[in-house]
């Protein structure tokens, strides 16, 4: 057997293809770090956490604690996963005896440095010693970049197909996805719980006294810049246009009656709601030939999805695949 090679993994590319890869070998991690093989191809654990930590500032934005770590988890394995994809496509390309010309790769080089750095070579070489890579490095990487794109592009052409029948059938049977949803125009003043009954009694007593204020004329506007502890108070508790679909049950349910320039009562349980309806939106279903393009595109990227997950289940049929756990 041939030593094992290390994978190019694509600093400046960010590649990135994220499919899942199911049923392969597993076995037991090695002292090496090792995450995977492909034939004698090597996925290193450090080249699945430099795609990993791509995405860790919008993680640590959207989660926290348990919640974070399981989505770090599920970030590696999709990491792992597109990185073998990746292995698989390069393995299948060499065995072929295919090959990239250098005055291809020399070309796309080229076209980067142009493109990316205004033509700048010395700025560009001082990206890829920043990035701790030679430029036999960044070659490499553009020679298995094109392998990838090339070989994708060989599997997908022609394959594709969408009659204008399957177009047509999908709006009709998926109408409500292409057409503008029942929508309201909101004021909110929002009064804070608090956090023991006696707050909260407060702000009831508050919310009714300003729902009197609403009663007798007052400007809601006004009132909401005065009491209303959200975010949007500054703005008169304007909340501008929301779908009624994605609209909390109570406030639905308050604007069921209303007619715009209605106010709602005093509504929730804990934090206190008071709603003024300015306007109202029917739902809407768009033209088929405003959205047919639209639909065409997405079945083809479907189809697209299905021949590309057909052509790597082959691969990993005719390729050996170890994962290291």
């Amino acid at each position: 057997m041939r030593m094992p090679r290390r994978l190019t993994v694509f600093f400046l590319f960010g590649i990135c293809l994220c499919r899942p890869v199911a049923g392969a070998e597993r076995a037991p991690v090695v002292a090496d770090g090792f995450a995977a093989l492909v034939n004698d191809r090597v996925v290193t654990v450090s080249d699945v956490l430099m795609l990993v930590q791509q995405g860790e500032t919008q993680r640590q934005t959207l989660y926290e604690g348990a919640e974070l770590e399981q989505k770090r988890k599920q970030d590696f394995e999709a990491a792992l996963n597109a990185l073998i994809d990746q292995a698989l496509i390069l393995e299948d390309f060499e065995q072929q005896k295919a090959v990239i010309p250098d005055r291809v790769v020399d070309e796309y080089l080229e076209s980067t440095i142009r493109e990316k750095f205004d033509n700048d070579r010395g700025a560009f070489l001082s990206e890829l010693a920043a990035e701790r890579l030679t430029l036999e490095d960044y070659r490499e990487q553009i020679q298995d970049r094109l392998i990838i794109m090339i070989s994708r592009q060989q599997i997908l052409r022609g394959n594709i197909f969408v009659s204008p029948s399957s177009v047509r059938r999908v709006y009709e049977e998926r109408a409500d996805r292409y057409g503008t949803p029942e929508a309201v125009h909101l004021r909110v003043i929002t009064f804070s719980g608090g956090k023991t009954e006696e707050d909260r009694a407060g702000s009831r007593s508050l919310a009714e006294s300003v729902r009197a204020q609403l009663a007798d004329g007052a400007d809601f506007a006004e009132l909401a810049a005065e009491h209303s502890q959200d975010s949007r108070a500054k703005q008169g508790g304007d909340w501008g246009w929301v779908a009624v679909r994605d609209l909390a049950p109570d406030f639905a349910e308050a604007l069921k009656s209303l007619q715009p320039g209605g106010v709602s009562a005093v509504v929730g349980s804990r934090d206190l709601y008071i709603l003024k309806l300015e306007e109202r939106r029917q739902a809407a279903v768009r033209p088929f030939d405003e959205v047919k393009d639209q639909i065409e595109k997405e079945l083809r990227s479907a189809e697209e999805e299905r021949i590309y997950r057909e052509w790597i289940a082959r691969l990993r049929k005719k390729h050996t695949v170890k994962i290291f756990e």
